[in-house]
C-alpha cells in the first residue's frame, strides 16, 4: 500500500470557460498497456507511461545491463572451485658412454635408455582453502643395463593428495573473498538497478504531468483569447454608438494580440513537453509514434491524509535500495579488511597424501628360465590391489619479515572500511531528510492548492464586479483587462498547483521507498 491514503473528492471551479476536472486518476494494478494509435494521436495513460518505460526508457535498460553484469560476474566467480583437468606425456631417450660392463651389457660401451610417461591429474579448490589434488602417472622404460630386472618396465601409480592452508588463507571469508565479493556486487547492483528504474518512473511521471499542465494552460490560454476577443467585438460596437472613447479600442486591440502570444508561446510549451515524454518513454524516430500527437487520458488527482513521520521514516529506511547499497558496501569493506588481515598471518600449510604404486615388465627367470611378459595392465592391477602404499604428512611455515606490504595494505582496507561507514551514516540522514522534506511539500502543495481554488474564485467575483461597473460606465477597459489577465493566471495557478501536489505525492512515495507498489510494479 501507498503511505499517501485513500483519494478526496474536489470540487470543481468554473470561469468563463474554464473547468478544473479532478477525475479518478489511474493505478490500475497490472493493467495492460493501453495506448491507442489514432489518426496523429496517440492515446496516453500514466500507467500506459510507465509499462513502456520499462521496456523503452534508455536510463532502464542501461540498468538492466549493469544487473546483468553484475549476474554474470557472479557466475563466473564461482570458477574458483572449477575442477582442473591436466594431461601431459613425455618421451626421453639417454645415450652416454660407459666403461662399466653391468650398466650397457656384454661389450657394449654405451649405456641407452628410453622413457615414456603419461600423466592424468585432477585438481579442485574448496570454499574454506583446501586444495584437493588425484593424480594418476604412467610410465614406461626400456635399457640395456644388466641392472634392470624388468626390461622393459611398465610403472603406475595413484596419489591422492591435500594441501591446507592453518593460518594465511584459512576461512571461508579469506580463501572465497572472491565469491563472496561478487554476491555483494550483484546484491548492490540489484538495489542500484531499483534505485535506477525507480527515479526513471518517477521522471516519466513527472514529464507526464508536464505535458497535462502544458496541455491544460494551453486551453486557458485560448478561452482568456476568447474572452478578449468578445471584449474587443463590444468595444468596437460601444465606440460605434458614442459610448465609448475611440482610444479604449488600443486597449481592447493590444489584449487580443498579447493574448495571442501567449498561446504561441503555450503551443511551444506543449511541443517541447510532448518530445521530452516521448524521449523518456524511449520512443525513437523510426517508431510510428515519433510524429504522433501524444494526448493524455489521466487527470491529477490530489489524495487526502494524514501520516507519521515516524512511520514513513521507518518504511524507508527497511525498503530504500540505496540504503540497502550503502549497507552491502560496508559488508563488502569489512569483508576486505577481514582478508587483509588475515593476510599478515605466517604461511604455515599443512600437507598430507597417500599413493599407491604398481610395476610389471617383462623378466627372466635366470634360474629356472621362465619368462613373464607383464604390461601395463598387471601394474594397474596391484594399484588396485592396494597392494604398495605410500604417504606422507608435511608442515611448511614461511614468516614475512616486517611484512610492511601486508600491514599496510591492512591499514588501508581498514580505513577504506571507516569510509564506507561514514557513507552509510550519511545516506541514512539524507533519506530521513528526503522523507521530511516530501512530507512537507505535500502538506505544503495541497494548501497551495486550497488556496489557488480561494484565489481563482475571488478573481472570478472581482472581474464580475468590474465587469459591471464597465458596463454602467464607472470602469476602464483598462481594468477589466487586467482582471481578466488576472483570472487567466488564476485557473494556470490552480492548474500549477494541482499538478505540483500530484508530483509531490509522487515525491514522498519515491521518498518512502514504496513506488513500486503504489503504481503496481513488480520487480524481476
Amino acid at each position: 500500500m501507498s503511505p499517501l491514503g485513500t483519494e478526496d473528492g474536489m470540487k470543481k471551479h468554473r470561469s468563463g470557460g474554464f473547468l478544473c476536472v479532478l477525475t479518478l486518476a489511474l493505478l490500475g494494478t497490472g493493467a495492460a498497456v493501453r495506448a491507442q494509435e489514432g489518426e496523429g494521436t496517440l492515446s496516453l495513460s500514466l500507467q500506459d507511461a510507465l509499462k513502456i518505460a520499462l521496456e523503452k526508457n534508455f536510463d532502464v535498460r542501461v540498468q538492466e545491463i549493469n544487473r546483468d553484469q553484475a549476474q554474470a560476474a557472479l557466475k563466473g566467480a564461482y570458477g574458483l572451485y572449477d575442477p582442473n583437468l591436466s594431461f601431459d606425456w613425455s618421451t626421453g631417450v639417454n645415450r652416454q658412454p660407459t666403461s662399466s660392463v653391468l650398466q650397457a651389457g656384454g661389450s657394449a660401451s654405451l649405456y641407452m635408455s628410453r622413457q615414456d610417461q603419461y600423466n592424468l591429474g585432477l585438481s579442485q579448490f574448496a570454499p574454506w582453502g583446501q586444495t584437493f589434488t588425484l593424480q594418476w602417472d604412467n610410465y614406461k622404460s626400456r635399457t640395456n643395463s644388466l641392472y634392470s630386472i624388468l626390461n622393459p618396465t611398465y610403472g603406475s601409480s595413484a596419489a591422492l593428495g591435500t594441501t591446507v592452508p592453518l593460518l594465511k588463507g584459512f576461512g571461508k571469508q579469506v580463501a572465497s573473498r572472491s565469491v563472496l565479493q561478487a554476491k555483494i556486487d550483484r546484491t548492490v547492483a540489484d538495489a542500484q538497478y531499483q534505485a535506477g528504474l525507480r527515479d526513471a518512473l518517477v521522471q516519466v511521471e513527472r514529464d507526464y504531468w508536464n505535458l497535462v499542465y502544458a496541455i491544460r494552460d494551453l486551453e486557458v490560454r485560448r478561452r482568456s483569447l476568447d474572452l478578449a476577443k468578445t471584449f474587443q467585438e463590444e468595444t468596437r460596437k460601444k465606440i460605434e454608438v458614442g459610448v465609448l472613447a475611440p482610444i479604449e479600442q488600443v486597449a481592447a486591440d493590444a489584449q487580443v494580440a498579447a493574448r495571442e502570444q501567449e498561446i504561441i508561446a503555450s503551443q511551444q510549451a506543449v511541443g517541447d513537453s510532448a518530445d521530452i515524454l516521448k524521449l523518456a518513454l524511449g520512443i525513437t524516430q523510426d517508431s510510428p509514434e515519433w510524429l504522433q500527437e501524444i494526448q493524455p487520458t489521466d487527470e491529477a488527482v490530489v489524495t487526502g491524509g494524514e501520516y507519521e513521520e515516524k512511520d514513513l521514516l521507518a518504511q524507508a529506511l527497511k525498503t530504500r535500495p540505496e540504503l540497502i547499497a550503502a549497507k552491502e558496501k560496508v559488508e563488502r569493506a569489512k569483508l576486505d579488511t577481514r582478508w587483509s588481515k588475515n593476510q599478515t598471518l605466517p604461511s604455515l600449510d599443512l600437507s598430507a597424501g597417500l599413493t599407491y604404486n604398481g610395476i610389471s615388465g617383462y623378466y627372466v627367470n635366470p634360474l629356472t628360465g621362465q619368462v613373464s611378459d607383464l604390461t601395463f595392465p598387471d601394474a594397474w592391477e596391484q594399484v588396485t590391489g592396494l597392494d604398495y602404499k605410500s604417504y606422507y604428512v608435511a608442515l611448511a611455515l614461511k614468516v614475512p619479515l616486517g611484512n610492511r606490504a601486508a600491514r599496510y595494505q591492512f591499514q588501508q582496507f581498514r580505513l577504506a572500511q571507516t569510509a564506507q561507514e561514514i557513507a552509510l551514516q550519511k545516506q541514512t540522514l539524507t533519506i530521513a531528510n528526503e522523507v521530511r522534506s516530501s512530507l512537507r511539500g505535500l502538506e505544503a502543495a495541497r494548501k497551495r492548492v486550497a488556496a489557488a481554488r480561494l484565489t481563482l474564485r475571488l478573481q472570478e467575483e472581482k472581474l464580475d464586479a468590474e465587469r459591471k461597473k464597465y458596463d454602467n460606465g464607472l470602469s476602464t477597459a483598462f481594468n477589466v483587462l487586467s482582471y481578466q489577465n488576472d483570472l487567466a493566471a488564476a485557473e494556470s495557478g490552480l492548474l500549477r498547483a494541482i499538478l505540483d501536489a500530484k508530483l509531490a505525492m509522487s515525491a514522498l512515495d519515491r521518498a518512502v521507498g514504496v513506488y513500486f507498489e503504489t503504481h503496481g510494479i513488480e520487480i524481476k
